[in-house]
């Protein structure tokens, strides 16, 4: 171990920086309670082979302070013999770096780190600026060095001195003074303005609104010059205490002008300082003692009592409960004498004790009365029991302690030579020190509130100083429902603040507050306010920078709606979207809102960052809030359209296998149903049978069993999905023929609620979303006898046979070519084990051989001829994003009796083969060693593939689907995929405009983008001129730019890394709509005049992207996946997922 770091508990967030140590650096922890000087000794004679010690603590110029002790000028001598002994003589070359701030500050300080070098032979490092975080005013540069300093690294990782929010000592704000030699002695400060007692231009009013500029209002002076001692404020008034002058009562109304009042130097004829107490002033008299006034009328003051000390003059006064606790002065000796004002006309005094030197000021909070008392430093008695007051504990300075600021467990002394220090006094037996600000003069008084310190710096005036630790947040995440306006609430922020512990902790057992509006400098609160003293809320903050002020927007969500809802109406009016660094008053935080796009929902749909500011200062950092969009049911919409179950046959019994009615025949998203949710299924709830005319069966496993229907009602409604195994099967009556109307009543069901074949009561107000208002009915055809059609044939396609074979050499028929007609096939992905992303196709071949064009399996040209006339099923991702579904299918249209001949390209595409980018030898065409087939049964086919990787046996895992005929209606818009550049939406057929559902994934680093533009013709032109034809063509120049303003609007599609989305969005009809992904960037960089700046962009056609590689492809029936980098990247086709779902609108 050569490389030693003690850190001082006292430091705030010292977590942060023991998170970021370096390696082979130990860290040591000092506790608070002992002398930290003595703690580093110990450790240092137990390790005799330290190259370098790190000391991080509070400082101030020329002190360290470490535990309960402070290394400085005064006490380097006590602790000589430990500091030579910090490291051995062996010790090549010893460094000590010392991280506290302004260490090496001033004079003191380089002698104070001279004295150091010399007593421990180690170079040292050290500063003479705050250390700490930069936006505070620190940096982590210690570069003030004595002796040959080897450039020793520092302790920390970057990473955690740019995180550590705070600095390590006190900082200035402001500071005023005026161009005489005066001296300012007092400072009390009420709402924004400080009041400064000054020697020669007596009472002096300042703006503090900004604590960094305060601007000179006003002043007041005696008529005599007389030399001003005191003041205090209660309302509009100043209560001024002169020597020679007594008390006067100013006007303080208008500021800049104080106006006389009263002038009562008769009654009171000499005033050293004043407090105030509900209607009662209290007046430090000199040798005419302790006068107490009432101010019910400020413009008549009418004595109420008198108490006098026999043999000293009473020269300050603070007030608390129902005592008056007074400084007495005789022949330089200051007694604290406590004097019950129960009854203020009659004071008595209760105790007294003699402090044994001259003190200048005396606070009290709880049971402790503070004395700033001179040459003797700080000291505490204990007051509890008001006729024995006794020394509880004192604190030692090097020069006279002027005036003291008690603030819960931390007392403020102005201390004439080492400025204002602060000390903790939760044991009051021994304070301890836990900071120091060196004042550029003579402190003569400190007021603290609101965590700054307000310093009466004699000569150099006033000085304001920030004792306040930086706030913090918390990444957040917030829950929005669908469709709503947000309002967010200062809870959303997650804001802490340490300083809030400080806040009024009396754990000595102090008055309660009730009690404690006793107010030395004639504040009105409630508190603990002493307004010579400093304690309690006297500016508007009313907290002490301890609470959330105000939020700062750093940066925007990409999606939705987010502003400052001025006339609170919930929608975003013109000038109400927030901005970027835009402040939000804690007022005005109720008015942010966030609106998602319609019916869009998804996690980490949105998110923007924040800062957090306590009033005083803002966070350090950042924090981020994502936006939840909760997805909310709503109830599908039923169209009243011509529905009709399947024919049936006069006289055929109950049903058996597969026949009837499929319930996907009766209703269709998009079709005669409309769901605005996305991914929505759809059934039917049966409310109504006609069994007059014969008997009615259901079955949800494709006929494997029927269920007798007889009983129905909207209270016992019989729920049943829409899918490819539930059929509705009626058995007419042997008398029933010819077509019959309104047979089945029913209402579309989402299947939010209840299960398949189940019943429910869809009256219910907790079902009610899950059904559609409207009922339609539907009707059959029943024929007379057997006349050649398939009465068990499905939803209308009755003259083609479902059916699809295994023939020889690996081939598939699908249909019977005698019938005539189209069947699909059905392609649903069932499994993926490969790391590459791999894509399925299918091509018909000529004869039951495989021979292409005359071409046979395995001659050359084969692959190119099957290619040729292929198209691609999908592609399969190896690494789906968060929240993508694997349920993934494709439906392709052949003509009955198509051979089908599948095949496989490995880690390529049919683009990539056919363009010369990926080689033939990719192209595995289905054969005993590329692909299993396992037939499941019921015309169904299991095909698994292999990739034939060298050196590993086939597992037939690395990519699995299903296949089967079908009789579905082909998907909106796939008319073109599977082609060439197909990774398209056509609505070329659409005869009204299309409502498009996006959901939107992503996995990758870059903020991608992606929209959709408009094309002329199926190769991808572009039409410029607006004559509806092809201007240019992929790989022209400036097709990209043509793109970019082709695209259609309100489809801007992006989420958060790891996030999903919905979004919404019209396409046109009659036309064709490609896909572009602009890789970490947005359309309007593209846009802009600025081209340095313009991120890639990527396109369906290769000949339009930059290296001629396939950037995406088609993942099922509507979806597309994208490559954002450059040359085909990594090529996991992840980076961002895009499922379209087309509704005709």
């Amino acid at each position: 171990m050569k490389n030693l770091l003690f850190i001082d508990s006292a430091v705030d967030n010292y977590e942060i920086l023991l998170k970021g140590l370096v390696p082979d650096i130990t860290a040591i922890i000092l506790d608070p309670n002992r002398d930290g000087v003595e703690q580093i000794s110990q450790v240092l004679s137990q390790n005799t082979l330290i190259e370098s010690v790190h000391i991080v603590s509070h400082g101030s110029p020329g002190t360290l302070y470490l535990g309960n002790s402070e290394l400085n000028l005064h006490t380097l001598k006590n602790y000589s013999k430990q500091l030579q002994n910090w490291f051995s003589p062996s010790s090549h070359c010893p460094s000590l770096l010392l991280y506290g701030c302004n260490v090496a500050a001033g004079d003191v300080g380089e002698e104070f780190i001279t004295k150091l070098h010399q007593l421990t032979r180690a170079s040292i490092a050290a500063t003479a600026r705050p250390t700490g975080n930069a936006a505070l005013g620190g940096n982590w540069n210690l570069k003030v060095n004595v002796g040959s300093l080897v450039n020793s690294p520092l302790a920390f990782t970057a990473e955690a001195m740019a995180a550590y929010p705070a600095v390590l000592a006190f900082f200035s704000l402001g500071s005023y003074s005026s161009t005489t030699t005066s001296m300012t002695a007092k400072v009390t400060v009420e709402g924004s303005y400080a009041y400064t007692v000054d020697s020669e231009l007596g009472l002096q009013i300042l703006d503090v609104a900004d604590p960094k500029k305060p601007t000179f209002k006003g002043k007041y002076k005696f008529s005599d010059d007389s030399e001003v001692k005191g003041v205090a404020i209660k309302e509009k008034y100043a209560f001024v205490a002169s020597y020679t002058s007594g008390l006067q009562v100013v006007d303080l109304t208008d500021p800049t002008n104080p106006v006389t009042k009263l002038n009562d130097s008769t009654s009171c004829n000499t005033a050293e300082d004043i407090a105030i107490k509900d209607n009662y002033v209290y007046v430090a008299g000199g040798i005419s003692g302790l006068q107490i006034f009432d101010i019910s009328d400020p413009t008549k003051l009418t004595v109420k009592g008198k108490y006098k000390h026999a043999t000293g003059s009473i020269r300050n006064v603070t007030v608390k409960g129902n005592y008056a606790y007074v400084l007495s002065e005789s022949s330089l000796i200051s007694t604290l004498q406590i004097v019950d004002i129960t009854n203020p006309d009659s004071p008595v005094l209760k105790g007294s004790y003699n402090t044994s030197s001259t003190a200048f000021e005396v606070k009290v909070e709880g049971n402790y009365a503070y004395i700033a008392g001179g040459y003797s430093g700080m000291q505490i008695i204990d007051v509890s029991d008001a006729t024995k007051p006794t020394l509880k504990g004192s604190f030692d300075t090097s020069y006279n302690v002027f005036g003291v600021s008690i603030v819960g467990n931390l007392a403020y002394i102005a201390d004439g030579n080492m400025g204002v220090q602060v000390l903790d006094v939760t044991d009051p037996v021994t304070p301890k020190s836990v900071g120091t600000y060196q004042t550029t003069g003579m402190a003569k008084g400190v007021f603290v509130v609101n965590n700054q310190a307000y310093i009466a710096g004699g000569s150099t005036g006033l000085e304001i100083v920030l004792n306040n630790t930086p706030p913090t947040a918390t990444d957040t995440t917030i829950s929005v429902d669908e469709d709503t306006v947000y309002a967010f609430a200062m809870d959303d922020f997650g804001f802490t603040d340490s300083d809030s512990d400080d806040d009024d902790d009396d754990d000595d057992g102090g008055e309660s507050d009730d009690d404690d509006n006793d107010d030395d400098g004639g504040e009105s609160d409630d508190d603990d306010n002493d307004d010579d003293g400093g304690e309690g809320d006297n500016n508007d903050d009313g907290d002490g920078g301890s609470s959330l002020k105000e939020v700062q927007i750093t940066e925007l969500p990409l999606v939705g709606q987010f502003f400052k809802d001025a006339d609170d109406d919930g929608i975003q009016d013109d000038g109400e979207a927030i901005k970027i660094d835009q402040k939000i008053a804690l007022a005005d935080i109720s008015k942010l809102k966030f609106k998602s796009i319609a019916e869009a929902s998804g996690t980490n749909y949105a998110s923007f960052k924040f800062k957090v500011s306590d009033g005083l200062e803002y966070s350090a950092v950042a924090y981020k809030a994502t936006v939840d969009i909760k997805p909310v049911n709503d109830a599908p919409v039923l169209s009243d359209t011509d529905v009709t179950l399947s024919a049936v046959i006069k006289g055929v019994g109950a049903p058996t296998g597969a026949v009837g009615t499929l319930i996907s025949s009766l209703v269709k998203l998009g079709g005669n149903v409309k769901d605005v949710d996305t991914d929505a299924l759809t059934g039917i709830a049966i409310t109504k049978v006609d069994t007059t005319k014969g008997s009615w069966f259901y079955s949800i496993d494709n006929g494997t069993k029927w269920t007798s229907l007889s009983s129905v009602s909207d209270s016992n409604a019989l729920l049943l999905a829409a899918n490819t195994n539930t059929r509705l099967y009626f058995q007419a009556n042997a008398e029933t023929t010819g077509k019959i109307s309104d047979l089945v009543t029913f209402r579309a069901w989402d299947q939010t609620s209840g299960t398949n074949g189940g019943n429910i009561d869809i009256t219910s107000s907790t079902n009610a979303t899950a059904f559609s208002s409207m009922t339609d009915t539907a009707g059959i055809t029943v024929k007379d006898a057997m006349d050649g059609t398939d009465s068990g044939s499905t939803g209308g396609s009755i003259n083609v046979k479902l059916s699809l074979k295994i023939a020889s050499n690996n081939l598939f028929l699908l249909g019977d070519a005698s019938e005539g007609g189209k069947l699909k096939l059905h392609i649903k992905l069932d499994g993926h084990k490969s790391k590459l992303v791999n894509e399925l196709g299918v091509c018909v071949v000529d004869d039951d051989k495989g021979t292409i064009d005359g071409i046979a399996p395995d001659a050359e040209g084969y692959a190119q001829a099957a290619l040729s006339r292929a198209q691609v099923i999908f592609s399969s991702i190896a690494n789906a994003p968060k929240g993508f579904s694997s349920d993934i299918t494709r439906l392709l249209e052949f003509k009955a009796g198509a051979k089908l001949k599948f095949f496989m390209i490995k880690d390529g595409t049919l683009d990539g083969v056919m363009s010369g980018k990926i080689s033939f030898k990719n192209v595995l065409f289905a054969d005993a060693k590329t692909q299993k087939t396992t037939d499941l049964g019921n015309g169904e086919f299991a095909l698994d593939w292999d990739e034939l990787l060298e050196g590993g046996g086939a597992d037939f895992q690395k990519l699995k689907v299903k296949i089967k005929a079908s009789n579905e209606e082909m998907p909106m818009g796939t008319g073109l995929q599977g082609t060439s550049g197909g990774e398209v939406i056509d609505l070329r057929e659409a005869k009204t405009e299309v409502k498009a559902e996006f959901t939107v994934h992503r996995e990758a680093a870059f903020k991608n983008f992606v929209c959709f533009y408009q094309m002329a013709d199926a190769k991808g032109g572009i039409d410029i001129n607006g004559d509806g034809k092809a201007d240019l063509m992929p790989g022209d120049e400036g097709y990209i730019k043509a793109a970019m303003n082709a695209r259609v609007s309100g489809i801007n599609l992006s989420v958060e890394n790891q996030g999903s989305g919905t979004f919404s969005g019209v396409f046109q009809k009659g036309s064709i709509f490609a896909p572009m992904i602009i890789a970490n960037g947005t359309a309007e960089m593209l846009l802009d005049s600025e081209t340095n700046n313009d991120p890639a962009v990527y396109l369906p056609f290769l000949g339009a992207n930059p290296s001629k590689a396939d950037h995406i492809r088609l993942l099922g029936s509507n979806c597309f996946g994208f490559e954002d980098l450059p040359g085909g990247g990594d090529n996991d086709f992840n980076d961002i997922v895009v499922k379209v779902n087309l509704k005709t609108a």
